[in-house]
């Protein structure tokens, strides 16, 4: 069950991404879309989850924001 938080505008707001309907893609977007600088450290990468973001990525380095990702391989999860 996820957390609930008061907002300024006496709402309920959840603080977490549930991924029922609140899908962790849509906030990635949006925040590659603003970023300057990207940094994302994951524990493995698959090819199926870059291809999703690939675009978002190409389209940020275009305009200039940094993009780092640091990911590991611990049982050779991770793609190439």
């Amino acid at each position: 069950m996820s957390e609930m938080i008061w907002d300024n505008n006496h709402s309920f707001k959840r603080n977490c991404i549930t991924g029922d309907t609140d899908f962790l893609y849509y906030y990635l977007k949006e925040c590659i879309y603003k970023a300057q600088n990207i940094d994302i450290i994951v524990s493995f990468l698959m090819e199926s989850g870059v291809r999703l973001l690939v675009n978002d990525f190409k389209e940020a380095v275009d305009r200039g924001a940094r993009l780092r990702i640091l990911c590991g391989n611990y049982l050779k999860i991770t793609q190439p």
